[in-house]
């Protein structure tokens, strides 16, 4: 959601017609419907109209006793004391 609202016209062509038109050069169709990633901290606010083309999924935070696991399955090395 740090994007302008330029992207997000793109964005709605994009998500809408598979297709993305640039000035001066032409219009460029997706052969396959494409997979679009978004990710927002809620800085601001999407327009509604693509917002009504996306799927939301809240990720939140891991527990803590499931982040000291995360750390420790990289073999990072950490020493325990480092890693807490």
């Amino acid at each position: 959601d740090r994007a302008d609202e330029s992207l997000e016209a793109v964005l709605l062509e994009l998500l809408g017609e598979y297709q993305v038109s640039v000035p001066e050069i032409g219009t460029f169709t997706a052969k396959h419907a494409p997979y679009v990633i978004l990710t927002s901290n809620n800085t601001r606010d999407l327009a509604a109209a693509l917002k009504r083309r996306c799927l939301h999924l809240f990720l939140d935070y891991p527990a803590a006793e499931r982040e000291l696991e995360i750390v420790r399955s990289k073999n990072t090395g950490l020493s325990d004391a480092l890693a807490t």
